[in-house]
């Protein structure tokens, strides 16, 4: 049966896989963490990281969603901006895993 979680407990469970899966997965997080600068992450990353992030959430993202970069495209994001950016995206409704 799955477990009933939040979509930011998703988020996060998904970026830890992220991580774990391109040799990261040492690396502590928290919601001020820079995800490029302190993660190393890139924006292609991002849109490898935003196709794993649909399938977690059951949801499809906007096409131009990049949940590393911040919208105006002139600054990365911090974990914590990520999570709440794609969150407002998501149907309030729970997600499930």
């Amino acid at each position: 049966m799955p477990i009933a979680t939040t979509p930011r407990d998703t988020v996060l469970s998904c970026l830890r896989r992220f991580l774990d899966t391109t040799g990261r997965g040492s690396v502590a997080f928290d919601d001020r963490t820079h995800l490029m600068r302190d993660l190393g992450l890139s924006s292609d990353e991002g849109v490898d990281f935003v196709l794993d992030l649909c399938e977690a959430l059951g949801f499809e993202l906007p096409e131009d969603f990049n949940p590393f970069v911040h919208e105006s495209g002139r600054r990365g994001l911090r974990v914590g901006e990520m999570v709440g950016a794609v969150t407002n995206l998501v149907p309030a409704a729970e997600v499930t895993t």
